[in-house]
């Protein structure tokens, strides 16, 4: 049993070591992109748009930003390298 679990706990290190939190994100989006063209192409809209609002929540883009009504207007631009970041620093 021990040896069961250091083989274990040596596997999971050495998972652990070699992840890339932007090769993952990448992979992700990919996969999802492909999904969604898929569903688009073949008319399934109810999927797509399932497929769409789980990319958005990957991607926490669903967060809402207030902006006080009597200030000037302000363009806020959220790139996806600035998302990663930021889940990388919490």
């Amino acid at each position: 049993m021990k040896t069961y679990i250091a083989r274990a706990a040596s596997r999971i290190r050495a998972v652990a070591e070699s992840f890339d939190r932007r090769e993952a994100l990448g992979k992700a989006m990919a996969d999802y992109d492909l999904i969604f063209a898929k569903q688009m192409a073949a008319g399934d809209l109810r999927g797509a748009r399932a497929t769409l609002d789980k990319l958005v929540d990957m991607l926490d883009l669903g967060a809402a930003v207030r902006v006080d009504a009597a200030s000037e207007p302000v363009e806020i631009i959220v790139t996806y390298e600035d998302r990663l970041n930021d889940r990388e620093r919490a």
